[in-house]
């Protein structure tokens, strides 16, 4: 070949042919061997003649050896390299069981906050224009992904969290995946990273200005960053010396910690436990699974 490598095909070729070559010299051999039977050739002859198909049958071996173990040494240097490239594979988390809409993207699986990958839908409080006239498109894209819920069971698959805590997952019901149909109402936008059937939906819904494409309204990331301007404030956490601390009771469920980190907009760091009044509509930035964890984070305890 022009690059001095030998390609499989080669090998192959070189190996037949000398397997015809050895071939060759024994039949050349054989007949030798009758003819000094007769007389027509001495001993002599014939175990030159021995000696040369002998050097010829370990000459093909050896090379033939070096030709296969050549392309087999490239075979493994190949998944060598293809192992190293490969990129950590992420452990994915799955989810299922009823949930609750927060908002247009975000969901509540019994304490347990779950983020809808792909889309973007503007927040509860938000508000959009249709010829002038305020729409409450935050209370909409929350109640549109309420009916898509509606008491079912869901299957949500999660691979990360983001900032907040909360896992970013895609989820299913038994006929749809909801996201994909938040983004086909107009009621979410599709990111830039989606995959292609979001993309397709995001389109569609523009194209018949459905939802969000019928009004006047800012991308929920830009009006979160004009509205929230410091979503994740920070604050030195408390430490309560140990001879004051109380016996620790873990609070769980079957999604895991259970107590709610609610950071407000003015700065107050409250936790909530399972069966206090705020504790289904509260939206936790983290979670924790007992008390003593949750102060030592510096959140204090609700009052009701």
């Amino acid at each position: 070949m022009g690059d001095g490598t030998p390609k499989s095909c080669d090998v192959v070729w070189f190996i037949k042919r000398m397997a015809d070559w050895s071939a060759r010299f024994m039949i050349v051999s054989v007949n030798r061997f009758a003819y000094a039977k007769r007389g027509f050739i001495n001993v002599r002859q014939n175990a030159a003649a021995t000696e040369v198909l002998s050097g010829v049958v370990i000459t093909g071996y050896l090379l033939s050896t070096v030709a296969v173990y050549h392309v087999l040494m490239k075979k493994v240097l190949f998944l060598l390299i293809a192992v190293m490239v490969v990129p950590e594979i992420a452990v994915a988390q799955t989810f299922e069981g009823t949930a609750k809409a927060v908002d247009g993207d975000t969901l509540d699986m019994t304490g347990l906050r779950v983020r809808l990958l792909h889309i973007d839908a503007p927040e509860a409080e938000q508000r959009c224009y249709i010829g002038g006239v305020p729409w409450n498109c935050g209370t909409d894209a929350s109640a549109v992904l309420t009916s898509f819920l509606d008491g079912q069971s869901i299957s949500c698959v999660s691979t990360s969290r983001d900032v907040y805590g909360r896992y970013l997952a895609t989820c299913h019901t038994r006929i749809m995946d909801v996201g994909e149909q938040m983004v086909a109402q107009g009621l979410a936008i599709a990111e830039a990273d989606a995959p292609e059937s979001y993309q397709v939906a995001n389109d569609r819904a523009k194209s018949l200005k459905l939802g969000l494409w019928n009004s006047e309204f800012q991308l929920p990331r830009e009006w979160r960053a004009a509205n929230r301007p410091d979503p994740i404030p920070t604050r030195e956490p408390r430490t309560t010396p140990v001879a004051q601390r109380k016996p620790v009771r873990p609070f769980r469920n079957n999604f895991g910690c259970a107590i709610k980190g609610n950071r407000s907009r003015r700065g107050d760091w409250i936790y909530h436990l399972p069966g206090q009044q705020y504790y289904d509509q509260t939206r936790p930035e983290e979670l924790f699974c007992s008390e003593a964890d949750a102060q030592a984070a510096g959140y204090r305890r609700s009052k009701v």
